[in-house]
């Protein structure tokens, strides 16, 4: 498998491989719902759910984004924004 991003290589390997380049960079929290929209703008969010006046949200960061924010375990479309976009995180 390859990620290539504007012509530069940026993985080359197997799947499995892959989700582990993106190991500690993908947290999940809770937010209050009046909060999301702001959040969503600063973060890469790559799911969210609503759970009656929260929102539990999945993102990527170089850093931790919250204070309650904790690391879970990557999975290949993780791996592949955080190969794509990272550095800008």
């Amino acid at each position: 498998m390859a990620v290539l991003n504007r012509g530069m290589l940026k993985y080359r390997g197997n799947p499995q491989e892959m989700t582990k380049t993106a190991e500690g960079k993908v947290w999940q929290f809770d937010v209050p719902a009046s909060a999301f929209d702001a959040l969503s703008e600063k973060l890469l969010i790559v799911h969210h759910m609503r759970d009656q006046d929260n929102i539990r949200v999945r993102c990527i960061s170089g850093t931790r984004p919250s204070e309650n924010a904790i690391n879970v375990r990557p999975n290949l479309e993780d791996a592949y924004l955080w190969l794509i976009k990272g550095e800008s995180l």
